[in-house]
């Protein structure tokens, strides 16, 4: 069975003055504001990420995910964790978990997750509890 690497990450809000923003940082639980996932389809590298109304994909040319990450998200407004799951559990279906469009509920679509986790905090947390490293 194939194992599948992904790299998921998780981009904090920077501090700011800005009412809206104060104010996601105290609904937002650690400051975790936007999540997006990392794949090496070899030999590239497929970022799977939801911005407002659409599905980005972006490819990074000739490099594997471990190379993109230690490049782009080295940052500490970044926290990558890294998950790994079987071909085989890796099936997209319909879950209420992920009934909410957002970016978590594409993150877990394409990991095959199926939970209930609406905010990137509780996505973070149930990685980290299901395998998951940073």
């Amino acid at each position: 069975m194939k194992t599948i690497v992904w790299y998921v990450v998780f981009r904090r809000i920077s501090p700011t003055k800005h009412p809206t923003m104060r104010f996601l940082k105290k609904v937002l639980h650690h400051n975790l504001q936007h999540v997006f996932a990392l794949r090496t389809v070899h030999p590239h590298t497929v970022q799977i990420d939801y911005t407002g109304f659409n599905i980005n994909t972006k490819i990074y040319d000739n490099q594997t995910a471990d190379e993109v990450v230690n490049c782009y998200f080295t940052h500490p407004k970044f926290l990558v964790v890294k998950y790994e799951t079987d071909e085989k559990k890796c099936v997209s279906g319909f879950h209420i978990g992920n009934v909410v469009p957002g970016c978590v509920s594409i993150v877990k679509m394409a990991l095959g997750i199926s939970n209930y986790a609406i905010t990137p905090y509780q996505l973070y947390r149930w990685l980290v509890l299901n395998g998951g490293y940073k």
